[in-house]
């Protein structure tokens, strides 16, 4: 065999293996789009409660000050997915990545952060991450309990903002500040999400274990229907 064809099938074999590759990666992003749309509709659909295995605390303080027309499962559910799967989920994919990987991974997954974070600025991505990197030791993290500082809760023209306090079982406190949204836009989160590393918020203790359940949901605040 000669050079040139030596030459020749192994730019071939390199050509088949890039094309399988980006094959393989539309597919991913495929199914990953796929998977955050779904789990939208599932936030969106007041008609179905969903697996709220645990409940935040101090909610009706919250939903005492919002005005808005996303219902107040909506945000239940929406809570609950970001304390449940989303804190994991980039704990896990950005734990180990170096400030300019996270910007490699921000620019790669832009669609789906901003979909499931509302976050679309890299400094508060970055922000984002190194709080969880800051404040978090293990990779299956299970939900001790998570509660609405009543000290933090304000009122803008498009939104509410709040902050929540995590614990996780074996890992120390972590606090986020929630933006909930006043209007529906179903293509996205309708709670924006961002780092809070604010001590005297994060001091907060909840003290009464009287847990709001998924049965005793009934709307508080003035939710526009």
């Amino acid at each position: 065999m000669s050079n040139n064809t030596k030459v020749n099938n192994i730019k071939k074999a390199v050509i088949f293996l890039s094309i399988i590759f980006i094959i393989l990666l539309i597919l991913i992003l495929i199914i990953y789009n796929n998977s955050t749309d779904k789990n939208l509709r599932y936030i969106y659909n007041t008609k179905k409660e969903g697996n709220i295995a645990i409940m935040p605390t101090n909610v009706d303080k919250l939903f005492e000050q919002y005005v808005g027309n996303i219902n107040q499962r909506s945000l239940y559910k929406a809570m609950y997915y970001f304390v449940d799967e989303l804190v994991e989920k980039y704990y896990i994919d950005t734990k180990d990545l170096s400030k300019e990987d996270i910007e490699v991974y921000f620019n790669r997954n832009s669609n789906i952060i901003e979909k499931e974070l509302g976050i679309v600025e890299i400094d508060k991505f970055t922000e984002f991450c190194d709080n969880l990197k800051n404040n978090l030791t293990e990779n299956n993290l299970e939900i001790d309990s998570y509660t609405i500082n009543p000290n933090y809760i304000k009122k803008f023209s498009s939104y509410t903002k709040c902050s929540i306090i995590i614990k996780y079982n074996n890992n120390q406190k972590i606090a986020f500040y929630l933006s909930i949204q006043n209007n529906v836009n179903k293509s996205k989160t309708p709670i924006y999400y961002e780092a809070c590393t604010d001590e005297e918020i994060l001091s907060y203790e909840y003290v009464d274990n009287d847990y709001v359940t998924p049965d005793s949901i009934e709307p508080i605040g003035k939710v526009i229907e």
